[in-house]
C-alpha cells in the first residue's frame, strides 16, 4: 500500500487577475489535506470519498463523470501507451482511493479550500505511482486535467499551490508559473504560519463571477487594464514582503490588494467585502482581513507574527502546509 496527502489551497492575493495571461497572484497551500491511498488489486478502480457520499469509476463499470474525465485526460497526458489504445481503458493493477472528507463540514458543505484541484493533483500523482511513470512536469499535466474537468476553465493557481506546498507567486497563462517565495521561517515572520478563515453568507458561483468580469472587460477595457495593473503590483509587493519576512510591508500590500478587490467587486456585482465583525476583529489585533477568491464566500484574516488570540465564532484557523522537502 502507498499513501500520501495533498494539501488544500487558498489564493491570498490576485483574484480575477490570475485568469489572465501574465496575471499575478500569491497563493498558499493549507491544511486540511486530501488523503490518497494506492492499493494493489486485480482491477482498476478509482474511489472518491467525501465522508457523506462516495463515487467511483472503473473502465468496466463506468461511474462518476468527473473521475472518468480526470482519469482519461491524465492517461492521455501521461502518455501511458498501454492505456491509450482502444475505446476502453484496460484494467490496471491498482485501487486508488481519494478521500477529501476533511474539505467538508458536518453538513456536507464545502469549506472553500479548493478541493477539486487537490483531488486532481492526488489522482495524477497516484496514476504515476501505479504505472511507474515519471512525467517531466506533473504540475502542468495536473493543470490540464483540472481544466478538462472544469470545461476548459481554471487559472491553475490552486493546482500549483496544492502540488508544491508553502507560499508562492503564481503567474497565469496557458502554461502557468509558480515561484516559491520563502522558507517556513520567513513565512512565519509575516504571520502566515496560520491563516484564519471565515465563511461568508453563501457560496459564490465562480464561473458567474468570471463571466461578469469578462462583461466588464468588454465594456470598459481601460478600466479592466487599470485593475490588472494595480492587482499585479499588489501581488508583487506581497511576494516581496513574504520573501523578505517583512510584516509591515506584507500588511500594507494585502490591504492594497483588498482595496482593489472591493473596488472591482462593486463594479462587476460580486461584492468582496469582509464581514464587519471579522474585519473589526482583525483590525483590533493589528492584522488584516481580505476576501479570498471570487466575491465574499471566504475571508482570510492574517495577524501579526506570534499572535495568540481567542477566535470569534465562525472563524477557523488553518496551518500553512510546508513543501514536502521542508516537512
Amino acid at each position: 500500500m502507498n499513501q500520501f496527502q495533498v494539501p488544500a489551497n487558498i489564493l491570498l492575493v490576485g483574484e480575477y487577475a490570475v485568469v489572465e495571461p501574465g496575471g499575478l497572484g500569491v497563493a498558499a497551500a493549507v491544511e486540511p489535506s486530501v488523503t490518497v491511498t494506492i492499493e494493489p488489486d486485480t482491477q482498476f478502480l478509482i474511489r472518491g470519498i467525501t465522508g457523506h457520499n462516495e463515487r467511483s469509476w472503473s473502465p468496466e463499470s463506468g461511474g462518476d463523470p468527473f473521475l472518468e474525465t480526470a482519469v482519461r485526460t491524465a492517461i492521455d497526458e501521461l502518455s501511458i501507451d498501454k492505456l491509450s489504445t482502444g475505446e476502453r481503458v484496460p484494467a490496471a493493477p491498482a485501487r486508488i482511493t481519494i478521500d477529501s472528507t476533511a474539505f467538508f463540514d458536518r453538513q456536507g458543505n464545502k469549506l472553500g479550500f479548493g478541493s477539486s484541484a487537490s483531488v486532481v493533483v492526488g489522482l495524477v500523482r497516484a496514476l504515476c505511482v501505479a504505472y511507474r511513470v515519471t512525467p517531466r512536469n506533473l504540475t502542468q499535466i495536473a493543470v490540464r486535467v483540472h481544466r478538462a474537468v472544469q470545461n476548459g476553465r481554471g487559472s491553475g493557481y490552486d493546482v500549483a499551490a496544492s502540488r508544491y506546498g508553502g507560499v508562492g507567486q503564481f503567474t497565469g497563462g496557458d502554461t502557468p508559473g509558480w515561484e516559491p517565495l520563502a522558507p517556513p521561517a520567513r513565512v512565519e515572520a509575516v504571520g502566515l504560519s496560520h491563516v484564519y478563515l471565515f465563511r461568508g453568507p453563501q457560496p459564490v458561483n465562480t464561473r458567474a463571477a468570471i463571466m461578469a468580469l469578462e462583461r466588464f472587460r468588454a465594456a470598459d477595457s481601460p478600466g479592466f487594464e487599470a485593475f490588472l495593473e494595480r492587482s499585479n503590483e499588489a501581488a508583487r509587493q506581497t511576494a516581496r514582503a513574504v520573501a523578505d519576512g517583512n510584516w509591515p510591508a506584507f500588511r500594507r500590500a494585502v490591504e492594497q490588494a483588498a482595496a482593489n478587490s472591493r473596488h472591482l467587486g462593486g463594479l462587476i456585482g460580486f461584492p468582496s467585502v469582509p464581514p464587519e465583525d471579522v474585519a473589526r476583529w482583525a483590525h483590533t489585533l493589528g492584522g488584516v482581513a481580505k476576501c479570498v477568491g471570487a466575491g465574499n464566500e471566504l475571508t482570510a484574516v492574517i495577524l501579526p507574527p506570534a499572535s495568540e488570540v481567542e477566535m470569534p465564532d465562525g472563524v477557523v484557523r488553518v496551518r500553512i502546509a510546508v513543501p514536502e522537502e521542508s516537512a
